[in-house]
């Protein structure tokens, strides 16, 4: 990316990334007739987990430099990372289902991860916005 990129459309490159990568996931997981075999599906399984993860760190990493110098910095690197967390262990038992081949376990943690990442991209979003909305109006920055 060029380092001349405004961090809102870092930011938006990023969440676009991981949105293509979630639905390459979610398609590869539903559909009954792959040409993979379990063993491939669960490897592209876990490349597909890790580039959701790594898009959403970078993300991450956009969001608390836009919050560099501020008093919010920290709270907000708790909040995402966190987030952050939730997703690695839903990536984790998304991997193991896959594995033991179970369907149902399969299905129930692929719509958990898929929820996750979407709220951790939303939550990004709303961080951003609220330190551009501060930064923009001259506001001083809220508490730590």
């Amino acid at each position: 990316m060029p380092e001349s990129a405004e961090p809102g459309d870092v930011l938006a490159r990023r969440h676009r990334r991981c949105a293509s990568a979630l639905a390459d996931f979610s398609l590869l997981v539903v559909e009954e007739h792959t040409t993979l075999s379990r063993a491939d599906a669960a490897l592209e399984v876990d490349r597909l987990v890790r580039l959701v993860l790594e898009e959403l760190h970078a993300a991450e990493t956009t969001v608390l430099d836009a919050l560099t110098g501020t008093g919010r910095r920290r709270s907000a690197a708790r909040l995402l990372g966190g987030r952050l967390d939730r997703l690695r262990r839903a990536g984790s038992e998304v991997g193991a289902a896959m594995r033991a081949g179970d369907v149902l376990a399969l299905r129930r943690v692929v719509t958990r991860f898929d929820a996750l990442s979407r709220a951790a991209c939303a939550v990004q979003l709303d961080v951003y916005g609220s330190a551009a909305r501060s930064s923009y109006r001259g506001a001083p920055p809220g508490p730590t």
